[in-house]
């Protein structure tokens, strides 16, 4: 497996983080990548649009399933996998007991998440979050310890998603900061999404974020998104989710490997 591990993150529910993961997901399968989109979030905002009815991965390990509804796929240029890892609300804490506590399901999970993860050569791995994770929480570092397993070089980028409020921006850079303070070698902060910015598109207002942000990581990008209407809690098919040219030039950026600072 080649590529990145793509995680997004964000302070709190309703900034758009689920929807910039599925949409990047989505732009790097259209340039031809194999993407692997790992839903983390409790919600399974981006499984539901999948078409994802079942439990998730975890959850059907527990309860002995034996099919394989906790995965869709998605054939653009390249293929997008999406996997429901988690997805079925706060039950993830009883389940994860359960895994703990019994040899043959930890078995049985790192088995079947092992054949997710080597069933083709992906590109990319995003994982969408459950809001104000830690790397060391459980809901990142249970799965995170079995994909490390299989891939234990794997760089790991990430990408923070805030809305414009003031006091969301304030507290997203502090939560960065944070995280980033818990990292370990091959990881680093990818970039700032400033998501739902109303006309006209500027970074003026964000300045003073923009330069925290910049001294704790030099590299990181800025992407400013606008608010679009038909975005703003989509509830369609994944074929009909609109496509927005801010993320498509990110993930253009990514795809190419090259550097960029901000985009608008």
């Amino acid at each position: 497996m080649g590529g990145l591990r793509i995680s997004v993150l964000s302070i709190k529910g309703g900034v758009g983080k689920s929807t910039i993961a599925l949409t990047t997901a989505l732009e790097l399968t259209e340039m031809g990548r194999n993407v692997l989109l790992i839903d983390r979030d409790l919600l399974g905002y981006s499984s539901q649009l999948a078409g994802i009815r079942g439990k998730g991965l975890l959850a059907s390990v527990v309860e002995g399933g034996n099919g394989g509804n906790y995965i869709s796929e998605i054939k653009r240029g390249g293929t997008l996998t999406i996997l429901k890892f988690y997805g079925d609300g706060l039950r993830f804490r009883k389940d994860i007991e359960a895994i703990h506590e019994r040899l043959e399901l930890r078995r049985e999970l790192r088995l079947k998440y092992t054949r997710i993860l080597s069933r083709k050569k992906f590109d990319y791995v995003i994982v969408d979050n459950p809001p104000l994770v830690h790397p060391r929480d459980e809901a990142v570092k249970h799965e995170l310890d079995l994909f490390r397993d299989v891939y234990p070089d794997k760089p790991i980028r990430r990408i923070y998603v805030t809305d414009p409020l003031k006091y969301n921006l304030e507290e997203t850079i502090d939560y960065l900061r944070v995280v980033e303070s818990l990292s370990q070698g091959g990881e680093r902060p990818m970039a700032l999404v400033i998501n739902m910015v109303p006309p006209p598109l500027s970074v003026g207002p964000f300045s003073e974020v923009i330069n925290e942000a910049k001294l704790i990581d030099s590299k990181m990008g800025i992407v400013v998104v606008p608010f679009v209407e038909q975005l703003f809690q989509y509830s369609g098919e994944i074929d009909c989710i609109p496509r927005l040219e801010q993320i498509r030039r990110f993930a253009t950026a990514i795809g190419g490997g090259t550097s960029y600072d901000i985009v608008l």
